[in-house]
């Protein structure tokens, strides 16, 4: 039986419309910087840090309020977690990204994630060996001076990183235009309007559980402070806030345009009729296109509201930026938003 992996080869050298060695180099180049780089520097970070445990205390600060620890825990808890999210996160970008166009060019949303996971890793890493390192020889975490150098620096460090990433990587391409949804026929004394919800895909619940967990997690850890856990509660009610705003909409097309409503009442997005220019019924890949789920924007000229893959309405608006909500039957929907914009 042929391998799968070799077919797939075999296609792309066969296929007229795409450059093989272009495909091949975005790909490499995904993978060094949204996978390899990130995962090294975790794995560097995390046995450096490892040889630390003799020399530190007994919790250690794993939180600092107004330049003083008030929080604490395990070392362990604090070598862990970078090192799980960042090659987990580096794991999902690769994946994510690793359908390029045929000339090797990459989607901004797929740039954005590729070079964001390079980023939190560095963030990440940074900031937990450096409140770890300022904690060394100390015989109570009580004493731990300010983390803010090292968390500035992890900052501004992973960001001059994931800068000069994104030159490295492909150029961006834009997500060529689909044809013109055709007007669905009404007369000029009816009134037409279609509605529908929508909710979040099954598999972002997983990423969203994750998320939750991250946090129920950290809650945990710094219960035990006199302060800590306030902020970490407040973390977590403020994600549940923003989880619960994003995992239903209410779509609504009419003669007034575009209304894109949060099952909270906010946000509430309204694109007037009046400053729609085309309309348009296309699909859209969530992870490839936009990143992830939610309120989105692409990185280069397209915004929206994207559930799931699928279906959607994609409105052009006058000014040349671009609109999307994934919903069923988007061409109907588009049908009779078109009808209202002529």
């Amino acid at each position: 039986m042929t391998d799968r992996n070799e077919e797939r080869g075999a296609s792309i050298a066969t296929d007229p419309t795409v450059d093989a060695e272009r495909v091949y180099s975005a790909r490499r180049r995904i993978v060094l910087v949204g996978g390899i780089l990130p995962i090294v520097t975790t794995i560097a970070t995390a046995l450096v840090t490892l040889t630390w445990l003799p020399e530190l205390p007994d919790p250690v600060a794993t939180h600092w309020g107004a330049g003083a620890p008030d929080g604490y825990g395990p070392a362990a808890f604090m070598i862990a977690m970078p090192a799980v999210m960042s090659i987990a996160f580096a794991i999902f970008a690769v994946a994510s990204s690793w359908k390029v166009a045929g000339d090797g060019r990459l989607l901004a949303g797929q740039k954005l994630v590729v070079v964001t996971s390079l980023w939190l890793s560095v963030l990440l890493n940074v900031i937990m060996a450096g409140s770890l390192h300022i904690q060394r020889g100390l015989a109570d975490a009580t004493l731990a001076p300010d983390v803010s150098p090292w968390t500035f620096g992890g900052i501004a460090l992973g960001t001059v990183l994931a800068a000069a990433a994104w030159f490295a990587l492909p150029a961006v391409m834009r997500v060529p235009l689909a044809s013109k949804a055709e007007p669905l026929p009404i007369a000029d004394t009816e009134r037409v309007a279609w509605s529908r919800t929508i909710t979040i895909a099954p598999v972002a619940w997983w990423v969203i559980g994750v998320g939750l967990t991250a946090v129920l997690a950290a809650l945990t850890v710094t219960i035990i402070a006199d302060t800590a856990w306030i902020f970490a509660l407040g973390a977590l009610v403020v994600l549940a806030l923003f989880v619960a705003g994003t995992v239903a909409w209410r779509v609504t097309v009419d003669r007034r345009g575009l209304r894109v409503r949060s099952a909270l009442g906010w946000p509430s997005i309204l694109i007037p009729a009046d400053d729609i220019a085309s309309v348009r019924a296309v699909r859209v890949e969530v992870i490839r296109e936009f990143g992830g789920w939610g309120y989105r924007w692409d990185g280069a000229d397209r915004s929206g509201v994207v559930v799931r893959s699928g279906d959607a309405i994609e409105v052009e608006r006058t000014n040349g930026k671009r609109f999307v909500v994934t919903v069923p039957d988007a061409a109907t929907a588009a049908s009779v938003l078109s009808a209202h914009i002529r």
